[in-house]
């Protein structure tokens, strides 16, 4: 086995470095980094980063965030032959080995790495957990619960009374009607204004879940979409028991800038949803 503990460290300028497409699985928020940044000023850093040849950091995507906010032009690094292609599994790992995941995290992994734990018909043999687990860094028996856990969620019975509150969430006035097609098909229809959008004809579960599957995505996103994100994230700080200003020093946001989002004034409110649902993960966990 080749041993890395004598690779040279060489200072790599910050403006080259290329962030690996696959970080989104690990967002920080501001505050994150902020204090992160200042443990860098404070203690120095501690680590170098990883980067392939091409610039990809694989390791140390959050330090170069901080030492960027310090005003640093150059970082600390190794270089290493990783092809971007097969880089995925040690990208997560070094997230994994360094902090507490939460679960939406986890799913994210899962995503990225088993789709087929969302689909019901394929079957996950132990063997593939014994594969995944130590490919992304976390113990076989959190997968196995993660596993059960999106099982259930994904055969979760949709209704059309779920499937209409969906659509309401974007049209205020939207309708939804379950048509019956003969031979045991439906068809689901979704009066929006001016226009119906249809699912079927199909089995009655099969027309639901799929048009709840249109109205969660961004195609059918209209006017209302940013208020109904608005929304979402003041019933989320409610639930939290926090001010505007509370949640704002937390994400490391302005309370002004808060309370826009929350009016739906900004598309930029989806990645605030992100980070104050990632939060509320992180606040459950230290419970």
């Amino acid at each position: 086995m080749k041993s890395h503990h004598a690779e040279k460290v060489v200072d790599l300028d910050i403006v080259d470095l290329k962030e690996h497409p696959d970080n989104y699985i690990f967002k920080a928020s501001s505050q994150f980094i902020k204090n992160l940044a200042a443990s860098i000023a404070r203690d120095g850093l501690e680590e170098p980063i990883l980067v392939n040849r091409e610039g990809y950091i694989i390791s140390g995507h959050k330090r170069v965030k901080a030492c960027k906010l310090l005003g640093w032009t150059a970082i600390p690094g190794k270089i290493r032959d990783i092809p971007l292609n097969g880089s995925i599994g040690k990208l997560i790992r070094s997230n994994t080995g360094r902090q507490s995941v939460t679960r939406r995290i986890r799913n994210r992994i899962y995503e990225r790495i088993a789709p087929e734990f969302w689909d019901l018909e394929a079957r996950i043999t132990r063997k593939r957990v014994r594969e995944i687990a130590p490919e992304i860094g976390i113990s076989e028996n959190t997968v196995l619960k993660d596993l059960s856990y999106i099982r259930g969620e994904t055969s979760e019975k949709v209704t059309q009374e779920m499937v209409a509150q969906e659509w309401r969430s974007k049209y205020r006035k939207a309708k939804v009607n379950l048509i019956d097609a003969g031979d045991g098909l439906y068809i689901c229809q979704a009066s929006l204004h001016s226009q119906q959008i249809n699912s079927g004809p199909d089995k009655m579960q099969a027309v639901l879940s799929d048009s709840l599957k249109k109205a969660r995505s961004r195609y059918w996103e209209r006017d209302s979409r940013y208020s109904a994100t608005g929304l979402e994230i003041r019933t989320i700080r409610k639930q939290l028991g926090l001010t505007q200003s509370g949640l704002a020093h937390a994400l490391g946001i302005s309370q002004s800038y808060l309370a826009e989002v929350e009016a739906g004034m900004y598309e930029a409110a989806n990645s605030i949803l992100q980070q104050v649902q990632d939060y509320r993960e992180e606040i459950r966990e230290l419970r």
